[in-house]
């Protein structure tokens, strides 16, 4: 990732292949009743205020810095 925001959404190289790639997994493993997570790896100088996002950007479960640990999952 580029870089994302404290709502979880990253930004990244284009193309929407990673967000297409969630969607389909986290739709094949809830219809399996099985639990699937995403994780983002990134610095925290990569964060930004806000990360503009459309209606098929997916956002991530966690993302994890070097300084904390962003979750999405209650």
């Amino acid at each position: 990732m580029l870089s994302f925001d404290r709502g979880l959404f990253r930004l990244g190289y284009g193309g929407g292949y990673y967000d297409k790639s969630i969607y389909f997994l986290k739709k094949h493993f809830q219809k399996e009743k099985k639990f699937f997570i995403t994780i983002g790896l990134a610095y925290s100088i990569q964060e930004e205020k806000e990360i503009p996002s459309e209606k098929h950007d997916m956002r991530l479960d966690y993302i994890i810095t070097e300084n904390e640990v962003l979750s999405n999952v209650n």
